[in-house]
C-alpha cells in the first residue's frame, strides 16, 4: 500500500481508497498505460499485401496515363492521305505531315466539283474521328461564307468554295 495525494485536498491518503478520508472527494487514480500489443504476423501480410496492391495500383495508373498521353497525339496528315488514297491529283500533303489540302477543282473549271473529291473529303474526316456534322458544315458552305473554321484538339480545319474553284479544304495540325 502506497501513500498518494489527494486531488481536491492534497492530503496524504491510501492508493486502496475510493474517496478522501479527509474531505470525501473521489480520488482520480492514475491509470496505467496500456501495454503494447504485437502485431500478428497475419496482419502484418494483410498490411505488406495492402502496400503490394497499392503500389501495384500506382504503378498501373501512370503506366495508363502514359499510354493515354501517347494516344491523344497528333494525327499524321500524310499517313491519312495515303490510307484514303488521296493522291497527287486533289490533295497535297506537306512533306512533315502538318497539313493537308484538299481541292474539289484542282483544274479551276467553272461550275465544276468532283464528287470523288467528296467522297475523299468524307473519308479523311472519318479517319481523324471529326463529327459528320463537319461533313454537312463543309458541304453546305456558299461563295459568300467566305472562309470557314473549325478546331478539334490539335486540328485545325479551314475551308472556302467558290463556284469556279471548287471546294478547298485545308486540315492543319496545330503546334
Amino acid at each position: 500500500m502506497a501513500l498518494i495525494k489527494c486531488n481536491n485536498c492534497g492530503k496524504e491518503i491510501s492508493d486502496t481508497t475510493n474517496n478522501c478520508i479527509h474531505c470525501g472527494a473521489a480520488i482520480l487514480k492514475p491509470e496505467e498505460k496500456p501495454k503494447k500489443k504485437k502485431m500478428s504476423n497475419s496482419t502484418k501480410i494483410i498490411i505488406g499485401i495492402s502496400i503490394f496492391i497499392g503500389v501495384l495500383f500506382l504503378i498501373g495508373s501512370i503506366v495508363f496515363t502514359i499510354v493515354i498521353i501517347n494516344a491523344v497525339k497528333a494525327p499524321n496528315l500524310k499517313d491519312i492521305a495515303e490510307k484514303v488514297n488521296c493522291g497527287t491529283y486533289y490533295c497535297d500533303v506537306a512533306t512533315d505531315g502538318s497539313y493537308l489540302k484538299l481541292d474539289t477543282n484542282p483544274l479551276n473549271l467553272d461550275d465544276y466539283s468532283s464528287s470523288s473529291a467528296y467522297d475523299i473529303m468524307k473519308r479523311i474526316n472519318s479517319e481523324l474521328n471529326l463529327p459528320q456534322s463537319i461533313n454537312e458544315k463543309i458541304a453546305s458552305t456558299r461563295a459568300i461564307d467566305g472562309r470557314l473554321k473549325e478546331e478539334y484538339d490539335d486540328l485545325e480545319i479551314s475551308w472556302t468554295y467558290h463556284p469556279d474553284k471548287g471546294l478547298e479544304i485545308l486540315y492543319e495540325i496545330d503546334d
